[in-house]
């Protein structure tokens, strides 16, 4: 087998199916050669110094953390994460906010 990885334009992990169908291409020829599907955004961190702006940091935000949403041919029978959930993770223990979680993703759906 060979080793492919590519990029894909779509806002969640599972619009990469239905982005390869309008493509044109055919699903019996991906749908056992795809493994993993992974959909990712960067988070603005908080300024641990100070939250609200100082010379470290960008009004209150210092760096940028990624959150990962994945799908695998191999899951077992648990729902896989959404990024919304992954952002609200990082919400909870204080990396990032919840306005730059809506900021990055809109509001949940």
């Amino acid at each position: 087998g060979h080793l492919v990885l590519s990029t894909m334009h779509t806002n969640h992990a599972a619009e990469t199916m239905t982005r390869l169908q309008s493509m044109g291409v055919n699903t019996n020829e991906w749908l056992n050669s795809i493994e993993l599907i992974i959909a990712q955004r960067l988070l603005r961190k908080k300024c641990q110094e100070c939250l609200t702006g100082c010379d470290l940091c960008h009004q209150g935000y210092n760096g940028r953390i990624g959150i990962f949403e994945m799908l695998s041919n191999h899951q077992s029978d648990q729902t896989p994460q959404t990024l919304w959930q992954a952002g609200l993770e990082k919400v909870k223990v204080g990396i990032t906010s919840h306005k730059e979680l809506v900021r990055v993703l809109g509001t949940a759906k």
